[in-house]
């Protein structure tokens, strides 16, 4: 009897503690959800949007200060094949000269991560990347496209892992349309998307900096319902 009771204690105990790290991790991605939403009201509200521009946005949102565990705040646009080689001349003329998407190659869309701060050595390495041609980047812009709201993303190794241990990687997107433009429909939010403000995460930094993992809870968390080494996104 004695032990089902305190079976029963501690088993509420981790009930109450998994809960209250689960209410932490969605206030933490609802509060990034909303920043990102300043970054298409800043792009929407100037005519000319250059690499200057972004960083001096970021900069004045301390995103490293006040967003623990964001890797980056940036933006990337969706365009077509026949309207690259004006973009890699603009970016080029902006001050980034080796410019250039990638992974190179014809495809029928392209995206490309044109600003992307803090500008820092793993940053740098995805400036130019084409999210759009990973099909679990490209799931999460989808959604975030049609619903006209945030979208998270699977699991992923970023482009800026470049160390030897690799964190997992999730990214968030919140849509960007032209401006006065109608977007009730369907048809509307696709005709009239531009790209994406958006924010990638490495779980490790992301997780230790939400408050969620306590002494007397461990925890695991998994892309999807499989449970494997695979979807094994973050291990407390």
């Amino acid at each position: 009897m004695a032990q089902n009771h305190y079976q029963t204690i501690n088993q509420a105990k981790f009930e109450i503690r998994a809960d209250e790290s689960v209410k932490r991790i969605e206030a933490h991605m609802l509060r990034d959800g909303d920043v990102l939403a300043t970054g298409v009201s800043f792009i929407q509200a100037s005519d000319n949007i250059s690499a200057q521009h972004w960083y001096e946005f970021v900069n004045g949102l301390k995103v490293e200060t006040n967003y623990p565990g964001m890797q980056g705040f940036g933006f990337t646009m969706m365009f077509k094949p026949h309207e690259l080689a004006s973009l890699e001349q603009k970016m080029r003329a902006q001050g980034n000269e080796t410019f250039a998407l990638k992974p190179a190659g014809v495809r029928e869309q392209y995206s490309a991560i044109l600003y992307l701060d803090p500008l820092n050595k793993r940053n740098q390495q995805a400036i130019g990347y084409d999210m759009y041609s990973n099909p679990t980047r490209k799931a999460a812009m989808d959604i975030a496209r049609d619903s006209g709201k945030p979208a998270l993303s699977g699991k992923v190794t970023l482009v800026q892992e470049i160390d030897i241990h690799k964190q997992a990687g999730v990214l968030l997107y919140t849509p960007l349309y032209q401006k006065d433009t109608d977007i009730n429909s369907l048809q509307e939010r696709r005709k009239g998307l531009i790209g994406f403000v958006y924010a990638p995460f490495r779980m490790d930094d992301l997780l230790n900096n939400t408050g969620a993992h306590t002494e007397d809870v461990d925890f695991k968390i998994y892309d999807g319902s499989d449970i494997s080494d695979d979807t094994l996104m973050y291990d407390s």
